[in-house]
């Protein structure tokens, strides 16, 4: 299961929905940030379970999650605004590994 985010410019609080049935497994992110530092947070039934920090560049995040109740992961950028600039540019694929599903 996969799931490509474009890039986008000045988006504060952009959050995407990721449920594929999976109520636990490792999230692979392949993640883009450019010149301009953003951050990512990564929620699991309602708890933040992953926070990137403000950085800038491209790389990878692996962040595991569950088992939980939930077979959905919420991610979101730049939460609460971008303090750092209001012109910024990302994107991300995000991937789950394995895990246990739910259909």
């Amino acid at each position: 299961m996969w799931l490509q985010r474009s890039p986008r410019r000045a988006e504060c609080g952009y959050q995407y929905y990721y449920g594929r049935g999976a109520k636990q497994g490792t999230l692979i992110i392949d993640y883009q940030f450019f010149g301009v530092p953003d951050f990512m947070h990564v929620y699991y039934d309602n708890a933040l379970i992953f926070d990137s920090g403000l950085i800038s560049g491209g790389g990878r995040f692996a962040i595991d999650f569950g088992p939980g109740a939930s077979t959905d992961v919420t991610i979101v950028m730049n939460e609460g605004g971008n303090k750092s600039t209001n012109n910024t540019e990302w994107n991300y694929t995000a991937t789950v590994v394995s895990g246990t599903f739910e259909y």
